[in-house]
């Protein structure tokens, strides 16, 4: 038996927001990996893995206010049902349809859409979009002005609960710009194929979040954001697990080969602009050869949306979606503001009888993800296979394990060669002792590794902690899958099997299914998955339910040899069972209500 008791892989040094980020040299393919990496990544953790069901959007829009070349309505449509997105639309009068059109984002001004200073103005910047001939719509983030009326910005905070299912406050307002672009595409007078975004600050998160995730955004300003050393200060930028192992450039770079503007400021973040992001997101333009699709632009100013970023970003839309290359064509020109009564949605009107409360919504999207998971359940082997690879990646996400595992040396030293010898097995344990089942194992021919999944020594302070560290649960799981590779390295011949039990069996669990363990035992230890009390205690993992928890990690195994034991009365294992029916493998599934199993006779009996 090997035991690596006194010597593991250390936890990596902790990151928060302002941790300076270096962007790698991606070459295509490698980049080709990574993008499409990056692009599940932010699906599974804003909650929109696996997607979200298409609902009708409802839509209202009234209290036109005609203009002379120009009209602003008022919008409301449920971005998800019972939870509104509410804004302004803005058209262009005495030009020909379709036009091109833009989801229009606004960050953390005191007034949210409605600001209008010198820093930035986003009525002024609506307006004139539309008097070049686009069809604009401007949004509340959630929680600010009209949104205000159903759930609060800055309250909304789920906490562990929320966001073991995935749910979060990015996650929403990502939400909200995805049904912003099916509400544009479905207005008459909108080319549907020239859809556009720009925001600043937390609208310029938004921006790259959408771009990234949506194709259908063909062009994009994220004004005042993307930077090495700042990736967002707000709970609405900050979704749990998203930038473990990348940050604002990588995914600021998914816009490639599309057209990207970046536009910074030297009295903010990005002051290091035209020198450190600009030439990263640039080099991966290069691979597309699309370099001409990429520019960057700095005001001198503080932190803003002013006058000279917006017709910096009125130059760029219009040079692609409106063929004019003059800046003089496109600048900004002074038009009435107006009144804040005439812009909000709610102001005379009473939020819809159907609105969700904040309490409210949280449940609706945990039992959406419930049925979600329900009913993708495989009934024969075919679909077994389809919910492997979809529901597979979702966990592998929430797991944040890494795509390529590193080497660790003092885990190799640990894990070394123990014999020719037919099947090895690793245990994996919290705490307890393993004399006795060690002896029973290799008495029946079995190497025996082992593996003690011990806490990290680390200050957790940072509110945004899962946002840019993994927990220590997620890198037990990371240091199981190392320890079964060494495992295999050191005796490639032999059967490979994994047992946890002392507290690690939950933890080998998730990891199985990403390993070729031939043999799987799970002491579960009556871990209760009827609520959420034990996940939030044992294994405070982002997303780990919505994408399926210990349903998914089942499913995973099968249909290989599996033995769960000491399940109690709260850990149902009927989904598991019928799966393994449903491939007609039953055989090869023991499940025991009892803790008292002996493991080495479901071995020999195997």
């Amino acid at each position: 038996m090997v035991d690596n008791s006194d010597n593991f892989r250390p936890a990596p040094p902790l990151q928060n927001l302002n941790t300076i980020r270096q962007f790698p040299e991606y070459n295509k393919q490698d980049w080709n990996e990574v993008s499409e990496y990056i692009y599940n990544h932010i699906l599974v953790s804003t909650g929109q893995y696996p997607k979200l069901e298409s609902t009708p959007l409802r839509a209202k829009i009234f209290g036109k206010i005609d203009r002379e070349d120009y009209m602003i309505e008022k919008v409301y449509f449920e971005s998800y049902p019972g939870f509104f997105c509410t804004g302004n639309l803005y058209r262009p009068k005495g030009k020909n349809p379709p036009f091109p059109a833009i989801v229009s984002p606004h960050g953390h001004w005191a007034r949210g859409r409605l600001e209008n200073t010198e820093l930035g103005s986003i009525p002024s910047r609506c307006i004139n979009f539309a008097k070049q001939g686009y069809i604009v719509f401007s949004y509340d983030m959630v929680g600010y002005n009209d949104s205000g009326n159903q759930v609060e910005h800055r309250q909304f905070n789920v906490g562990t609960q929320g966001e073991i299912w995935g749910i979060s406050l990015m996650g929403l307002q990502l939400q909200n710009g995805i049904r912003a672009i099916d509400f544009l595409q479905d207005l008459p007078d909108v080319d549907s194929d020239r859809i556009g975004c720009t925001g600043a600050s937390g609208g310029g998160t938004q921006t790259f979040m959408l771009m990234a995730v949506d194709q259908r955004i063909q062009i994009a300003a994220p004004v005042n954001m993307i930077s090495a050393h700042m990736q967002g200060g707000c709970l609405c930028e900050n979704s749990p697990n998203l930038r473990i192992d990348f940050s604002n450039i990588e995914i600021g770079a998914m816009m490639a080969p599309r057209p990207l503007l970046l536009v910074s400021a030297t009295g903010d973040w990005t002051k290091d602009t035209p020198d450190v992001e600009y030439p990263a997101i640039l080099s991966i333009y290069q691979h597309f050869e699309a370099t001409e699709k990429v520019r960057q632009v700095q005001i001198d100013a503080d932190h803003n949306y002013n006058k000279a970023s917006r017709e910096a970003v009125y130059e760029w839309f219009g040079e692609w979606f409106l063929d004019k290359s003059e800046p003089v064509e496109l600048r900004e020109q002074l038009s009435e503001i107006e009144s804040d009564e005439d812009l909000l949605v709610f102001h005379y009107r009473s939020v819809p009888y159907h609105a969700l409360s904040m309490d409210q919504l949280t449940e609706s999207l945990v039992q959406s993800a419930k049925f979600g998971i329900e009913s993708r359940k495989p009934t024969n082997a075919s679909e077994l296979r389809s919910y492997q690879k979809e529901m597979g990646k979702g966990l592998y996400h929430a797991l944040a394990l890494q795509p390529s595992q590193d080497s660790s040396e003092d885990l190799m030293q640990k894990l070394s060669n123990s014999g020719n010898v037919k099947e090895a097995t690793l245990i994996v344990y919290q705490q307890g002792e393993l004399e006795t089942l060690k002896s029973q194992l290799v008495d029946i021919g079995h190497s025996v590794f082992a593996l003690q999944l011990r806490p990290s020594i680390r200050q957790v302070e940072d509110r945004f902690f899962t946002t840019y560290n993994r927990t220590d649960q997620a890198l037990w799981i990371q240091d199981i899958l190392l320890a079964l590779d060494k495992m295999e390295k050191c005796l490639p011949q032999a059967i490979h099997n994994l047992v946890g039990i002392n507290g690690g069996g939950i933890f080998a669990m998730l990891a199985a299914g990403f390993s070729k363990a031939n043999r799987v035992v799970i002491d579960v230890e009556e871990f209760n998955t009827e609520t959420d009390d034990d996940f939030v205690e044992k294994l405070p993992i982002p997303s780990i339910r919505r994408v399926g928890g210990f349903r998914t990690a089942g499913a995973l195994i099968a249909p290989r040899s599996l033995l769960i034991f000491n399940t109690g009365s709260q850990f149902p294992t009927t989904w598991i069972s019928d799966i393994y029916r449903a491939v007609e493998k039953p055989d090869l599934l023991s499940i025991s209500e009892s803790g008292e199993v002996n493991i080495a006779d479901w071995f020999s009996l195997d």
